[in-house]
């Protein structure tokens, strides 16, 4: 029962987040075994950049870069070694909220909210897994009338390492993100020289630091 009341929350919870962690599922593609010594069920990790997956446009952000963030402003490491990218958004570029148009606007919520999630967790509860999945995606209202609204992406970061402008090798390289700390890390040897680097959102500093 608590498994199906989470999957209800979870299901609900991704309609209002950024793609990019709710890809967090999907990341196993290129993503590397640990041995059981190494083993840490909370980090994922990578032998090679987000690009390197050969997948592009919202595919590449959404399924292959570490999703970063401290709960209104978040990024997308992508782990580039030359050309570093990050995807970022903040919680007032959403492309919903009161208007003109929207005289009665109310949250974006379609009315009998409370019905509509009693039905949801009803048929979780009776085994109607993809009926109350389906029902999900409805639970917030739609539309230009109702003006629930998603996020919106705000811009890149791009960042061109000049003394790797050269680099057409390197080795031992691993990207990683620790959901017990919310670090993403990116890490590999190029020319004889050791490279590390670290990508965090501070909640109390509001500042996303590399």
């Amino acid at each position: 029962m608590k498994k199906k009341f989470l999957s209800v929350l979870l299901s609900v919870s991704m309609l209002m987040t950024m793609g990019g962690v709710s890809a967090l599922a999907a990341t196993g593609i290129a993503a590397k075994e640990e041995t059981a010594t190494e083993k840490n069920l909370l980090r994922m990790w990578y032998d090679e950049p987000a690009s390197a997956s050969g997948l592009t446009g919202n595919d590449l952000w959404e399924q292959m870069t570490l999703p970063i963030g401290n709960s209104f402003m978040g990024a997308n490491v992508y782990g580039e070694i030359v050309n570093e990218r990050l995807t970022f958004n903040q919680k007032t570029m959403w492309n919903g909220g009161p208007s003109s148009k929207r005289p009665n606007y109310n949250g974006g919520n379609k009315d009998g909210m409370v019905e509509r999630y009693q039905n949801i967790v009803n048929n979780f509860l009776a085994g109607n897994d993809a009926t109350a999945s389906e029902q999900c995606g409805g639970l917030t209202g739609e539309g230009e009338a109702q003006g629930y609204g998603v996020y919106q992406s705000w811009g890149d970061l791009y960042l061109d390492y000049k003394d790797l402008a050269n680099v057409t090798e390197t080795e031992d390289y691993e990207r990683n993100l620790d959901l017990t700390t919310g670090i993403a890390n990116v890490d590999f040897v190029a020319a004889n020289t050791e490279y590390h680097r670290e990508y965090f959102v501070s909640y109390p500093d509001n500042v996303l630091a590399m």
